[in-house]
C-alpha cells in the first residue's frame, strides 16, 4: 500500500486484525536495513500474527516502493516519515522492531516522539556513525555510482548478512534477498544522499548528565538515555563492533 507524505509516496504494509476490533490489540512496526525494504521481515511476520498482534512494515525513503527526495537524510526526518504514517493509519504507539539504520531511526523515535513508542529491539545497531565510514563506505559508493546500481557490492553485502550455511539450507530466499539488494536504486543524486546517510548519521544532540560524561563513551550515554525513556531491560545478543542490543518493554 503506499501512503501520500506531501509530494511523495510511502510504501507499507500494515497486516493482523482489523482496526475494528480491541483497542488494546498491539502494533509492531519493522523497519529494515540499508539496501532491504520492508520484505526481509518475511520470517519474523507469521511468528507476531500468530500472537494476535498487528504488524506495521514500512520502506525508508528510496527503498523499495517508497519515493527519494531531494536533501540529504537525518534520523529525525527518517523518524517522522513513520510517525506521519502511524497518524494516517490512527495508530498511537508501536512496539518497534529495527534492524542497523532501522534500529538507530527507532532510538530517534524513541527521543523525539516518546509517546509514539511501547518498546524498542534494537538488532545490529550502532549509536552513531562508524569512526572509519569513510574507509568502509567510500570503496562501496564509488563502485556503486560507476555501475550505476548495486550489483557490484551485492554479493559482498550477502556475505555480511547471511552465513553459506543459510544460503545452502534455503537457496531461493537468500536468491530473493540478493535480488533486492541488487535492484535497489542508487543512480545519481541519490547514490549522493545514501552515501551521507552511511557517513553522517549521529545520535540527536543530549543535555549532558553530570558526572556520567565523564564515566560512559557517547553511544552509553545514548542507551542510558533511551532506557529512561522506556522502561525496558537489555540482553546482549552479541559482541560485535556495533553489538545488537534488545530492548523490551518492561509489563
Amino acid at each position: 500500500m503506499l501512503f501520500t507524505l506531501g509530494k511523495r509516496r510511502l510504501h507499507y504494509d500494515l497486516l493482523g486484525p482489523s482496526f475494528l476490533g480491541p483497542a488494546s490489540v498491539r502494533t509492531v512496526c519493522f523497519a529494515h536495513a540499508l539496501a532491504a525494504d520492508s520484505g526481509m521481515w518475511a520470517e519474523q511476520v507469521p511468528a507476531v500474527l500468530a500472537l494476535g498482534l498487528r504488524v506495521l512494515r514500512v520502506d525508508m525513503r528510496g527503498h523499495g516502493g517508497s519515493d527519494a527526495c531531494a536533501g540529504d537524510y537525518s534520523l529525525q526526518s527518517l523518524a517522522s516519515d513513520i510517525v506521519a504514517l502511524m497518524d494516517g493509519l490512527g495508530i498511537a504507539q508501536v512496539d518497534y522492531v529495527g534492524l542497523s539504520i532501522g534500529g538507530m531511526i527507532g532510538e530517534a523515535l524513541a527521543v523525539h516522539y516518546t509517546p509514539r513508542v511501547a518498546s524498542l529491539m534494537l538488532c545490529e545497531t550502532p549509536p552513531a556513525a562508524l569512526r572509519n565510514a569513510d574507509q568502509i563506505w567510500g570503496p562501496r559508493v564509488a563502485a556503486v555510482r560507476a555501475a550505476g546500481s548495486l550489483e557490484p557490492i551485492a554479493d559482498a553485502t550477502m556475505e555480511r548478512w547471511l552465513t553459506p550455511h543459510f544460503k545452502a539450507r534455503n537457496p531461493q530466499r537468500w536468491q530473493q534477498i540478493r535480488d533486492t539488494i541488487a535492484a535497489s536504486s542508487v543512480a545519481g543524486a541519490r547514490s549522493r544522499r545514501w552515501c551521507c546517510m552511511a557517513k553522517r548519521i549521529a545520535p540527536p544532540r543530549m543535555k549532558k548528565t553530570s558526572g556520567w560524561h565523564r564515566l560512559f563513551r557517547a553511544e552509553h550515554l545514548w542507551r542510558f538515555r533511551l532506557r529512561g525513556i522506556c522502561p525496558m531491560w537489555r540482553t546482549r545478543i552479541a559482541s560485535t563492533p556495533s553489538s545488537p542490543i534488545g530492548f523490551r518493554a518492561n509489563r
